[in-house]
């Protein structure tokens, strides 16, 4: 079964959407103009290789900062009259990256590819 998944998933495609499980749910692949689908296709390519828990925590939390580094090239920190910030947005953009951490973990476990007995796989 994860081999078809393997080819239907196939090399990244800009204008398809890898947010959300398999298309029964799809979700914006951008968050406050930030484009993050190719977190979610790295993510998607993890899923589909499966192995154990511990890899599924690996994964969700690779697309948690590959999320994190879009949204902080998107807003840098600026200066002005000697005061260091960001943008207002930067800080939205985190929550919804959060959220979106917070789902795959939550619902994750039955799109995971789990080893049997626990042990990774090594044939991805």
């Amino acid at each position: 079964m994860a081999e078809n998944k393997k080819k239907a998933l196939g090399p990244y495609d800009p204008d398809r959407n890898y947010c959300g499980p398999n298309g029964l749910l799809k979700f914006p692949r951008r968050i406050y103009g930030i484009d993050c689908n190719y977190a979610f296709y790295i993510h998607d390519k993890h899923y589909i290789r499966g192995g154990t828990k511990h890899d599924r925590l690996r994964a969700d939390k690779a697309m948690y900062f590959r999320m994190m580094y879009y949204i902080k090239e998107a807003f840098p920190i600026k200066k002005k009259w000697g005061i260091t910030y960001r943008s207002p947005v930067y800080y939205l953009a985190w929550r919804r990256a959060r959220k979106y951490y917070r789902a795959v973990r939550v619902g994750g476990w039955a799109f995971f590819s789990y080893a049997k007995g626990g042990v990774k796989r090594n044939d991805a």
